[in-house]
Protein backbone atom coordinates (compact mmCIF):
# COMPACT_ATOMS: atom_id res chain seq x y z
CA UNK A 1 0.00 0.00 0.00
CA UNK A 2 2.70 2.38 0.91
CA UNK A 3 4.70 1.43 -2.18
CA UNK A 4 1.76 2.30 -4.44
CA UNK A 5 1.21 5.63 -2.65
CA UNK A 6 4.87 6.54 -2.86
CA UNK A 7 4.93 5.71 -6.57
CA UNK A 8 1.84 7.86 -7.19
CA UNK A 9 3.34 10.79 -5.30
CA UNK A 10 6.59 10.50 -7.23
CA UNK A 11 4.73 10.44 -10.53
CA UNK A 12 2.74 13.53 -9.61
CA UNK A 13 5.89 15.32 -8.48
CA UNK A 14 7.65 14.41 -11.72
CA UNK A 15 4.67 15.72 -13.69
CA UNK A 16 4.72 19.01 -11.77
CA UNK A 17 8.46 19.34 -12.33
CA UNK A 18 8.16 18.57 -16.02
CA UNK A 19 5.34 21.11 -16.38
CA UNK A 20 7.45 23.76 -14.64
CA UNK A 21 10.42 22.95 -16.87
CA UNK A 22 8.25 23.22 -19.96
CA UNK A 23 6.92 26.60 -18.83
CA UNK A 24 10.44 27.87 -18.16
CA UNK A 25 11.67 26.45 -21.45
CA UNK A 26 8.90 28.30 -23.27
CA UNK A 27 10.00 31.56 -21.69
CA UNK A 28 13.65 30.87 -22.57
CA UNK A 29 12.94 30.10 -26.19
CA UNK A 30 12.76 26.37 -25.79
CA UNK A 31 15.80 25.93 -23.56
CA UNK A 32 15.13 24.11 -20.32
CA UNK A 33 16.93 25.00 -17.07
CA UNK A 34 20.40 23.58 -17.00
CA UNK A 35 20.54 23.39 -20.77
CA UNK A 36 22.68 25.77 -22.77
CA UNK A 37 21.17 27.67 -25.68
CA UNK A 38 22.20 26.52 -29.09
CA UNK A 39 25.02 28.65 -30.37
CA UNK A 40 24.44 30.69 -33.54
CA UNK A 41 26.21 29.21 -36.47
CA UNK A 42 29.32 31.22 -37.29
CA UNK A 43 29.40 32.86 -40.70
CA UNK A 44 32.08 31.93 -43.13
CA UNK A 45 34.55 34.52 -44.32
CA UNK A 46 32.67 34.83 -47.61
CA UNK A 47 29.31 35.24 -45.85
CA UNK A 48 30.69 37.94 -43.55
CA UNK A 49 32.16 39.77 -46.51
CA UNK A 50 28.82 39.60 -48.36
CA UNK A 51 26.94 40.83 -45.26
CA UNK A 52 29.33 43.74 -44.74
CA UNK A 53 29.15 44.65 -48.43
CA UNK A 54 25.34 44.78 -48.27
CA UNK A 55 25.50 47.00 -45.18
CA UNK A 56 27.94 49.39 -46.85
CA UNK A 57 25.84 49.52 -50.02
CA UNK A 58 22.70 50.29 -48.00
CA UNK A 59 24.53 53.00 -46.08
CA UNK A 60 25.90 54.51 -49.30
CA UNK A 61 22.40 54.58 -50.82
CA UNK A 62 21.01 56.43 -47.78
CA UNK A 63 23.83 58.98 -47.86
CA UNK A 64 23.43 59.48 -51.62
CA UNK A 65 19.68 60.05 -51.23
CA UNK A 66 20.29 62.56 -48.44
CA UNK A 67 22.92 64.44 -50.45
CA UNK A 68 20.67 64.51 -53.53
CA UNK A 69 17.82 65.96 -51.46
CA UNK A 70 20.09 68.65 -50.03
CA UNK A 71 21.49 69.49 -53.47
CA UNK A 72 17.98 69.84 -54.93
CA UNK A 73 16.93 72.13 -52.10
CA UNK A 74 20.04 74.28 -52.51
CA UNK A 75 19.52 74.48 -56.28
CA UNK A 76 15.95 75.70 -55.73
CA UNK A 77 17.15 78.36 -53.31
CA UNK A 78 19.84 79.53 -55.72
CA UNK A 79 17.38 79.67 -58.62
CA UNK A 80 14.99 81.86 -56.64
CA UNK A 81 17.70 84.11 -55.21
CA UNK A 82 18.49 87.24 -57.18
CA UNK A 83 22.07 88.56 -57.30
CA UNK A 84 22.69 91.33 -54.78
CA UNK A 85 23.25 93.98 -57.44
CA UNK A 86 19.99 93.07 -59.21
CA UNK A 87 18.11 93.32 -55.92
CA UNK A 88 19.42 96.89 -55.56
CA UNK A 89 18.36 97.71 -59.12
CA UNK A 90 14.85 96.36 -58.47
CA UNK A 91 14.64 98.39 -55.26
CA UNK A 92 15.66 101.55 -57.13
CA UNK A 93 13.01 100.84 -59.77
CA UNK A 94 10.33 100.82 -57.07
CA UNK A 95 11.18 104.44 -56.27
CA UNK A 96 10.70 105.70 -59.84
CA UNK A 97 7.68 107.93 -60.54
CA UNK A 98 4.79 106.48 -62.51
CA UNK A 99 4.82 107.26 -66.24
CA UNK A 100 1.77 108.47 -68.12
CA UNK A 101 0.64 106.44 -71.10
CA UNK A 102 2.31 108.85 -73.54
CA UNK A 103 5.54 108.93 -71.53
CA UNK A 104 5.59 105.12 -71.29
CA UNK A 105 5.13 104.83 -75.05
CA UNK A 106 8.01 107.25 -75.67
CA UNK A 107 10.21 105.37 -73.22
CA UNK A 108 9.44 102.00 -74.77
CA UNK A 109 10.16 103.34 -78.27
CA UNK A 110 13.49 104.90 -77.24
CA UNK A 111 14.73 101.84 -75.35
CA UNK A 112 13.72 99.53 -78.23
CA UNK A 113 15.40 101.49 -81.03
CA UNK A 114 18.49 102.93 -79.34
CA UNK A 115 21.63 101.28 -78.04
CA UNK A 116 22.35 101.39 -74.29
CA UNK A 117 24.99 104.08 -74.91
CA UNK A 118 22.51 106.19 -76.86
CA UNK A 119 19.84 105.74 -74.18
CA UNK A 120 22.34 106.91 -71.56
CA UNK A 121 23.21 110.00 -73.60
CA UNK A 122 19.55 110.87 -74.13
CA UNK A 123 18.85 110.34 -70.41
CA UNK A 124 21.64 112.77 -69.50
CA UNK A 125 20.17 115.37 -71.85
CA UNK A 126 16.74 114.84 -70.32
CA UNK A 127 18.18 115.30 -66.84
CA UNK A 128 19.80 118.57 -67.89
CA UNK A 129 16.60 119.74 -69.55
CA UNK A 130 14.62 118.98 -66.39
CA UNK A 131 17.14 120.82 -64.22
CA UNK A 132 17.00 123.91 -66.44
CA UNK A 133 13.21 123.80 -66.46
CA UNK A 134 12.94 123.38 -62.68
CA UNK A 135 15.45 126.16 -62.02
CA UNK A 136 13.88 128.68 -64.40
CA UNK A 137 10.38 127.95 -63.11
CA UNK A 138 11.58 128.17 -59.51
CA UNK A 139 12.87 131.70 -60.12
CA UNK A 140 9.31 132.77 -60.86
CA UNK A 141 7.78 130.86 -57.91
CA UNK A 142 7.27 132.67 -54.63
CA UNK A 143 6.53 130.72 -51.46
CA UNK A 144 6.23 131.74 -47.83
CA UNK A 145 6.74 129.78 -44.60
CA UNK A 146 3.46 128.18 -43.56
CA UNK A 147 2.13 127.75 -47.11
CA UNK A 148 0.36 124.46 -47.74
CA UNK A 149 1.75 122.87 -50.88
CA UNK A 150 1.43 119.69 -52.93
CA UNK A 151 4.68 118.02 -54.00
CA UNK A 152 4.44 117.30 -57.74
CA UNK A 153 8.04 116.44 -58.69
CA UNK A 154 11.48 115.90 -57.21
CA UNK A 155 11.90 112.96 -54.82
CA UNK A 156 9.51 110.29 -56.14
CA UNK A 157 8.82 109.15 -52.58
CA UNK A 158 6.92 112.36 -51.81
CA UNK A 159 5.16 113.04 -55.11
CA UNK A 160 1.46 113.57 -54.44
CA UNK A 161 2.04 114.31 -50.75
CA UNK A 162 0.85 117.52 -49.10
CA UNK A 163 3.18 119.41 -46.78
CA UNK A 164 3.96 122.73 -45.12
CA UNK A 165 6.68 125.10 -46.25
CA UNK A 166 9.04 125.76 -43.34
CA UNK A 167 11.64 127.86 -45.14
CA UNK A 168 11.78 129.28 -48.65
CA UNK A 169 14.89 130.47 -50.48
CA UNK A 170 15.33 131.95 -53.93
CA UNK A 171 14.78 128.70 -55.85
CA UNK A 172 14.68 126.11 -53.07
CA UNK A 173 12.39 125.34 -50.16
CA UNK A 174 12.16 123.09 -47.13
CA UNK A 175 8.83 121.29 -46.75
CA UNK A 176 7.61 119.50 -43.65
CA UNK A 177 5.77 116.27 -44.52
CA UNK A 178 3.53 114.47 -42.00
CA UNK A 179 5.07 111.24 -40.75
CA UNK A 180 8.57 112.12 -41.94
CA UNK A 181 11.04 113.40 -39.35
CA UNK A 182 13.22 115.38 -41.81
CA UNK A 183 12.30 118.37 -43.90
CA UNK A 184 12.21 117.64 -47.63
CA UNK A 185 14.57 119.81 -49.69
CA UNK A 186 13.01 120.75 -53.05
CA UNK A 187 12.99 123.28 -55.83
CA UNK A 188 10.14 125.70 -55.33
CA UNK A 189 8.97 124.57 -58.78
CA UNK A 190 8.57 121.02 -57.39
CA UNK A 191 5.50 122.10 -55.43
CA UNK A 192 2.21 123.76 -56.22
CA UNK A 193 0.51 126.11 -53.80
CA UNK A 194 -2.66 124.78 -52.18
CA UNK A 195 -3.27 127.45 -49.57
CA UNK A 196 -1.26 130.51 -48.58
CA UNK A 197 -0.38 130.90 -44.94
CA UNK A 198 -1.91 133.78 -42.94
CA UNK A 199 0.41 136.76 -42.48
CA UNK A 200 0.92 136.12 -38.77
CA UNK A 201 1.97 132.50 -39.42
CA UNK A 202 4.46 133.65 -42.06
CA UNK A 203 5.97 136.14 -39.64
CA UNK A 204 6.19 133.61 -36.80
CA UNK A 205 7.85 130.94 -38.93
CA UNK A 206 10.22 133.45 -40.52
CA UNK A 207 11.27 134.64 -37.07
CA UNK A 208 11.79 131.07 -35.87
CA UNK A 209 14.06 130.31 -38.78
Amino acid sequence: MNDTSDTTNATEIDAIINTAKARIAAKNGGTAPGESKAKRARLSTEDRAERDAKREASKAERLAARDAKRAAKQATLEANRKPAHMAKVDKAAEKLPTLTEAAQAAFDSATADLTPAEVFAVAEHFKHFVRVSRTSTALDTKLNPGDQVLIKSGNARFIGVQGTVIRSQRIRCYVEVPGYDKQVYLFTSDVSLIESAPANVVEDLAAAV
